[in-house]
């Protein structure tokens, strides 16, 4: 009883931890579902501001329980999930940028809290895992003791058993063959007290026969019923080994499935963040190519010729540029007609895509 009351323990712990594991991975991956940083419509239900300040609240969490672990990449990661809402912080706060929240900038830095959050859930997912399979090789390690102090007890009854027996006849066959030779020396002197202490004799192995026979029958008896509760303690062993096996088996296989869909979750914003930051380069080379073009814009404004107001003609003292020579020498004005856009903006139609 005491042993299948042990592997329901084991079968229940075994359950238990699958269960945790699957609802600990479906809160963690509820709350990331973010497919770029400019998807707002989980913002559109809710406040932006509490949502934000909740996110912030629950990676302070998930930073104090990896700083509980003395792993190394539990540290690491720690310290570069508080790099990120140190600069989530900054951008809101009053003290800080004062920044909105639905502004590029703060959207930026939360899409990065919420992917190191991620890597976060994942490193306690994995502690949590070791630290129920070393309760498990506890467990097990408890369990083969007990096993071995029962087959250690009832093998030991077993033998002092028997050798009780032997001893016992060895005893009553030494006081036999003691009588028999006490009759035979007794037998010259009187035939008729031989006769009677025979008899005597007779009557008394007589009881002692039955005795031992009735004593015989009993241990008989106690050695079918130890074979009877070996037998079933063979059983319970077996039944156990086999519950055991087939939980560890179920739970290999359902972590297995965890693994391999956590994997993809990370391969997932992996590539989300890849896409990321090549939008940003793609954002930065039009930006550059806009500020050179308004650079030159403002060259070429420096150059052109001054009107005089009341006649709308070129005002006096303006030398107007006659040639290409004379533009490159810079000792002339422009006029409009003398402005070509198209040397001048090569690239307008990709200044003007990355303006929209």
């Amino acid at each position: 009883m005491v042993l299948k009351n042990r592997t329901v323990s084991i079968v229940v712990a075994c359950v238990g931890l699958v269960t945790l594991l699957t609802v600990g991975f479906n809160n963690c991956g509820g709350k990331t579902n973010f497919s770029s940083p400019y998807d707002e419509s989980t913002l559109a239900s809710a406040d932006a501001g509490n949502y934000l300040l909740g996110l912030l609240e629950e990676a302070k969490k998930i930073e104090a329980t990896l700083l509980e672990q003395s792993d190394v990449s539990a540290i690491a990661q720690a310290s570069e999930l508080r790099k990120f809402i140190d600069n989530v912080e900054l951008l809101i706060s009053a003290d800080g940028e004062n920044l909105p929240v639905d502004h590029k900038k703060v959207l930026d830095q939360r899409d990065y809290l919420v992917n190191s959050m991620a890597k976060g859930r994942e490193l306690m997912i994995v502690f949590k895992f070791n630290d129920e399979i070393l309760r498990l090789d506890a467990e097990d390690v408890k369990l083969r003791d007990s096993i071995t102090a029962l087959d250690l007890k009832f093998g030991t009854s077993l033998t002092d058993l028997e050798t009780r027996i032997k001893n016992q006849i060895t005893t009553i066959t030494t006081d036999i063959q003691s009588q028999i030779t006490n009759i035979k020396n007794e037998y010259s002197s009187s035939f008729e007290a031989f006769k009677n202490q025979v008899q005597v004799q007779f009557e008394s192995m007589n009881v002692r026969i039955t005795g031992l026979e009735s004593r015989v029958q009993a241990i008989e008896a106690s050695i079918n019923s130890l074979n009877v509760m070996l037998a079933e303690l063979k059983g319970e062993v077996k039944e156990l080994r086999t519950t055991t096996e087939t939980a560890v088996a179920a739970l290999k296989s359902s972590l297995e499935a965890l693994k391999e869909n956590t994997e993809k979750q990370i391969a997932q914003l992996k590539e989300m963040n890849n896409n990321l930051n090549q939008k940003l380069i793609d954002q930065q080379k039009s930006f550059d190519a806009y500020i050179s073009a308004q650079t030159q814009l403002t060259a070429v404004q420096a150059r052109m010729c001054k009107l005089d107001v009341s006649s709308g003609r070129i005002a006096t003292g303006e030398v107007v540029c006659q040639d290409q020579e004379a533009v490159d020498a810079g000792q002339c004005c422009l006029t409009a007609d003398a402005v070509n856009c198209s040397l001048l903006f090569p690239e307008e139609s990709a200044v003007s895509e990355a303006a929209r």
